[in-house]
């Protein structure tokens, strides 16, 4: 293990499933996304993208920063026909453990189906 903020994929797991279900429905809370780069560049001070990320079907709704545990995830919030799922995201030394790339692990937490994955320097979280 190394040291960052949580101590395992099932403690990430916990506080990423207890963020979507506090603010994952209001969507009164969330900004427009016009472009993710430059959004995540300004409001995070990093820069991401979505290329490739597990969404098929879903249509991103909009998006914000929220603080968990000690550090800053975008939560960016998508809808698949009636369902709402959130996608947090943030740089892999904020975490303090290890997964391996290109691996996605499956948890439960809850009753929420988590997927959860690195893509380069980032960690990537998905409901449903």
């Amino acid at each position: 293990p190394t040291s960052g903020n949580f101590s395992s994929i099932d403690e990430l797991g916990k506080y990423v499933v207890l963020d979507h279900e506090d603010h994952g429905r209001t969507l009164l809370l969330f900004e427009d996304i016009e472009n993710v780069e430059e959004w995540s560049q300004s409001n995070l001070h990093y820069s991401f993208n979505l290329k490739g990320v597990l969404v098929k079907n879903m249509k991103m709704v909009g998006g914000r920063v929220c603080a968990i545990k000690n550090c800053n995830f975008a939560h960016i919030i998508y809808r698949e026909e009636k369902d709402f799922h959130s996608l947090f995201v943030v740089t892999k030394d904020e975490i303090g453990f290890h997964l391996e790339p290109g691996r996605i692990y499956s948890t439960t937490v809850a009753g929420v189906e988590l997927r959860i994955w690195q893509q380069q320097k980032m960690i990537y979280a998905l409901t449903g």
